[in-house]
């Protein structure tokens, strides 16, 4: 997304090129294909990879679906599945995720790889919680609201996303790509909850011609908070700093 003075605290907010050099580098990536931007993307996922390999990570679940990573051009909801035990995964996930931009960009995926949630109001915040994050890549990828970013979410945690969506419009460019979440903390207290997320991260944007216009940030570390409301929880804030490492151990 578009870097502004004052920057939404987003994962949905990668780090932009800045025009001039997108501009000088436009004839050598049409020579090249992209080559050197398609190795500098998985060099720099394979790193990402490797230091979260190092650490103690929580129980994860693979995802796993035969459908494949390309597809229509024009965007499309993703369908979703409700987080439980200790991961879930939408479904239409392919069963590898790519790791260079170009064989990412039909993809808008929130799945959730790890969860430390155990009582069943910690499952339920973690439900909310993907909602929110589902229901927010959904708009960034369709160039709109969802319907569902008003259930899941209000406050801070709903119009951060709605600052990001005017700013995509007004850049020419959507949000696509995929993450995963690891949920390293539940706590729920009466009607207020709060959570953190420890994110790896492939989302980045494109412009209306389905170029790559930013890079992946790799991790976030993700803090949120939620309330219940007439017996159902929704995120109403979230910050996403971000990380060149793992947060995960």
């Amino acid at each position: 997304m578009r870097r502004v003075p004052t920057p939404v605290r987003s994962r949905l907010a990668p780090v932009l090129l800045p025009a001039a050099a997108v501009t000088a580098l436009l004839p050598l990536l049409a020579a090249c294909s992209g080559s050197s931007d398609d190795a500098a993307d998985a060099a720099s996922t394979s790193s990402s990879a490797s230091a979260s390999a190092s650490t103690s990570a929580p129980a994860s679940s693979s995802p796993s679906s035969s459908s494949s990573s390309t597809g229509s051009a024009s965007p499309s909801a993703t369908a979703s599945a409700s987080p439980a035990g200790t991961g879930s995964t939408p479904a239409g996930t392919p069963s590898q995720l790519p790791t260079v931009r170009r064989d990412a960009t039909n993809l808008h995926l929130a799945i959730l790889q790890s969860s430390v949630a155990t009582t069943a109001e910690e499952k339920a915040v973690v439900t909310a919680w993907m909602g929110y994050w589902r229901a927010a890549t959904d708009s960034t990828y369709l160039g709109r609201e969802v319907p569902k970013l008003a259930t899941f979410s209000a406050g801070q945690a709903r119009s951060s996303i709605q600052t990001l969506l005017r700013q995509n419009k007004a850049a020419g460019q959507r949000g696509v790509g995929w993450a995963k979440d690891n949920v390293t903390r539940v706590t729920v207290s009466g009607d207020s909850a709060t959570i953190r997320d420890c994110t790896r991260n492939f989302t980045f944007n494109v412009d209306e011609e389905g170029t790559p216009a930013t890079k992946p940030f790799p991790w976030y570390d993700v803090s949120g908070r939620l309330e219940k409301r007439d017996g159902s929880w929704i995120v109403v804030h979230s910050a996403s700093p971000g990380r060149k490492t793992s947060c995960l151990g």
